[in-house]
C-alpha cells in the first residue's frame, strides 16, 4: 500500500492516505510517511460508513486548523475507531 501512496504522491497529489480497516494505514506527504495502525481493542464490524466519514471529516477539520500530519492522522484514526 505504501509503493501505491507514493505514486499518487508522484502524479503531483500533496497528500496521500490509504486507509486498511484493522491494519491501520499509511499517509505520505512529500517526503513524511506516517504509519498508523488502528486501536487494538476495537473490533472492526463494518470498514465503510460512520467510522471512514468521522475520519474525513476529522482529518479535514484539523488539517484546516493547520496541524500537521501525524497529529492529524492520529486523531483521525482515534475518532473514525470510536464507538
Amino acid at each position: 500500500m505504501l509503493s501505491v501512496a507514493k505514486k499518487i504522491i508522484e502524479g503531483g497529489i500533496k497528500t496521500a492516505i490509504i486507509t486498511m480497516a484493522r491494519q491501520g494505514l499509511h499517509a505520505v506527504q512529500g517526503d513524511e510517511i506516517i504509519r498508523v495502525y488502528a486501536p487494538r481493542m476495537v473490533k472492526v464490524i463494518d470498514r465503510f460508513g460512520r467510522g471512514r466519514d468521522v475520519f474525513i471529516g476529522i482529518h479535514l477539520w484539523s488539517f484546516g486548523q493547520g496541524w500537521g500530519l501525524e497529529e492529524t492522522i492520529r486523531l483521525a484514526i482515534a475518532g473514525g475507531f470510536a464507538r
